[in-house]
């Protein structure tokens, strides 16, 4: 009996026997393959960092501005003196400054934005509608059947009539 226990120990193999070794072929040719692929990979990896690419000359018809001058030359007292009073021209010429006298008799353009689901907004609106010039609510919802819903609250273009502001109406999904 103990020869029978002892003979089918030795027939028993184990899950991953492979007499024939074509699994160790295979692994072998991955890791190879593997090895090859990834050497590759790095030569040209490397290759790109460690090489300079030649760059072709640009136009060279266009010179560099030669009236700057250098940070690490020094004016003499005569030339401080100079830039001392001269007067800025620039700022006198210019026609777009942002506090010119011009555009502080026209009302600049101040838009506000409402939501009529929050209760802040329209504290926040009649807070600051003295400031605004165009209001832009949030009255018009585009749902899934492509059709518009309105959601105009008259209490708000009173308002907005009222205190001269231009109405804006925002359209949304």
């Amino acid at each position: 009996m103990e020869k029978n226990i002892q003979q089918e120990k030795d027939k028993v193999k184990p899950v991953f026997y492979d007499p024939k070794g074509r699994r160790n072929i295979a692994f072998i040719s991955f890791l190879c393959i593997s090895i090859v692929s990834v050497s590759i990979v790095f030569y040209f990896f490397f290759q790109s960092i460690f090489s300079t690419p030649e760059i072709p000359n640009m136009n060279t018809a266009v010179q560099q501005d030669n009236k700057l001058v250098p940070i690490n030359q020094k004016l003499s007292d005569q030339q401080l003196k100079k830039e001392e009073f001269k007067p800025n021209t620039e700022a006198k010429d210019n026609k777009n400054l942002v506090n010119s006298p011009k555009d502080s008799k026209q009302r600049k353009e101040v838009y506000g934005f409402y939501v009529n689901w929050d209760e802040n907004s329209t504290a926040s609106l009649k807070e600051n509608i003295d400031s605004l010039t165009t209001l832009v609510p949030e009255w018009y919802h585009l749902k899934a059947d492509l059709t518009i819903r309105s959601e105009i609250k008259p209490e708000i273009v009173k308002l907005a009539e009222k205190n001269e502001v231009k109405i804006m109406p925002l359209l949304t999904n």
